[in-house]
């Protein structure tokens, strides 16, 4: 009996050693399996000590000691069981609160990274700066540089029948005049059959279809003055009492210039200059402009009457001949020359008087 109240003395001691050992272990601030096993050594460990204290070292019976063994390994098996368990409990736990920490890294860290992704991606796509923004296609695909007539416009010619100004070509003969002159082409200022270019569509009390052409490109009134199409108007009269009666803008394929002669030519019945306004007006310096361009291309005209031309364009089908940027150039700084010219006359005319004064 006295045995027995040992071993259950004995059990109680293994279960509070083991209790302490294992809130100890729960207590440390990341638990792990090596930090369990150790409690449960230092329990095992304890185990012949406390069965000395209680049972001493005198030699019992088999049967009196083989009881209490037994009770004593089931004792310590459930206090091992406790430990483990409540290790276990500890490990799991610490794994949970690592794993959401871990998650809730990973999580903000990707929301990051995916963030980066799309601004960086909206970043590129200021391609809308440029694929949109950069207006490729305004200036790559259509051209606007022009300073002609559309390829379906129609011109008479000198035997009568009428054609396309796309298959107008050099040597040709057509009217020119309201009254039925005709006269040579002898270049085309513009030639540039595979472009898309914007005109003035305007319509006159004609027979024709209603005439395209550039809003540089100069017209004539009824009063012979050449003026630049983007200045006419409905219910102006044009030369020959056509009266305008609607102006829109279209796109059409082609862009031609041809020149005569005469500098003039007749298209969709309606009488047209060969040359353009630099300024949008129909002057210069005070000048006619029709007159102006027609002088500066008269030596271009004597050479291609002794047949010793050649006709060439650049990428935007002007004519390598014209020089059409420097004259555009030169007729910007119009006010600056004008102004220039006033003064060097104004000093001319001073040094004059007063050599007149000292004679």
């Amino acid at each position: 009996m006295k045995l027995q109240t040992r071993a259950l003395l004995f059990a109680a001691l293994v279960a509070v050693a083991a209790a302490k050992q294992t809130s100890t272990a729960v207590d440390t601030k990341k638990s792990n399996p090596s930090s369990i096993k150790s409690a449960n050594e230092m329990i095992q460990g304890s185990l012949p000590n406390y069965a000395s204290l209680l049972f001493g070292s005198v030699e019992r019976p088999e049967s009196e000691t083989a009881p209490i063994r037994t009770g004593l390994r089931k004792s310590s098996r459930r206090a091992q069981e406790g430990d483990d368990g409540e290790g276990g409990d500890g490990q799991e736990g610490d794994d949970g609160e690592g794993g959401d920490g871990q998650e809730g890294d990973d999580g903000e860290g990707g929301d990051g990274q995916e963030g980066d992704d799309g601004e960086g991606g909206d970043g590129q796509g200021g391609d809308g700066d440029g694929g949109d923004g950069e207006g490729g296609d305004g200036d790559g695909g259509d051209n606007n540089f022009g300073l002609c007539f559309s390829g379906l416009s129609v011109v008479k010619l000198e035997d009568g029948s009428t054609i396309r100004m796309r298959d107008l070509k050099i040597g040709d003969r057509v009217q020119v005049t309201e009254n039925g002159k005709f006269d040579t082409v002898y270049a085309f200022g513009h030639y540039q059959p595979d472009s898309v270019a914007e005109y003035l569509r305007i319509q006159a009390t004609t027979k024709a279809a209603p005439i395209t052409i550039s809003a540089p490109h100069m017209l004539f009134l009824d009063s012979r003055k050449a003026v630049p199409a983007s200045s006419i108007k409905v219910d102006d009269i044009l030369l020959g009492g056509n009266i305008v009666t609607k102006i829109d803008k279209v796109s059409m394929m082609g862009a031609y210039a041809p020149f005569t002669h005469s500098g003039s030519i007749v298209v969709n019945g309606v009488v047209a200059s060969n040359y353009v306004s630099l300024t949008g007006r129909s002057t210069f310096l005070g000048m006619d402009m029709q007159l102006i361009a027609h002088n500066v291309v008269a030596a271009r005209r004597a050479l291609c009457q002794l047949n010793l031309c050649e006709e060439k364009y650049n990428d935007e089908g002007v004519a390598t001949w014209i020089p059409y940027h420097t004259a555009a150039r030169i007729a910007e700084q119009e006010f600056g020359i004008a102004l220039f010219t006033i003064v060097v006359g104004g000093v001319i005319a001073f040094a004059r008087r007063r050599q007149k004064i000292m004679l």
